[in-house]
């Protein structure tokens, strides 16, 4: 009976620790993305002109197209280089020109 006790014991103190770090977990993240995840302004966002972006050691070139500026194609090159498989290029810049205004 000793050991069916300490095996019942260990898999409820499993079971609660599991949810409890999960839960705290949860609400970590959570609380994170209200705090520190915010969309940022259209008007502050910029694309480089060359990619790959030179980035040489101790200064970082600053991007030199404003988003608001950038040509589709512009933009279409740089989620291609980024990775961005569901980009779609009919998909102009204009829409979001207008809700940030």
């Amino acid at each position: 009976p000793a050991l069916y006790d300490f095996l019942q014991k260990l898999l409820l103190m499993l079971i609660v620790w599991i949810t409890f770090l999960f839960s705290i977990d949860t609400i970590c993240h959570r609380l994170a993305k209200k705090i520190w995840s915010f969309p940022v302004p259209v008007d502050s966002a910029f694309i480089p002109s060359k990619l790959p972006h030179p980035n040489p050691m101790g200064g970082a070139i600053p991007f030199d197209i404003p988003l608001t500026k950038a040509s589709d194609d512009q933009v279409e090159s740089f989620m291609k280089f980024r990775g961005e498989t569901n980009w779609c290029g009919d998909k102009s810049l204009n829409n979001v020109k207008d809700e940030d205004r």
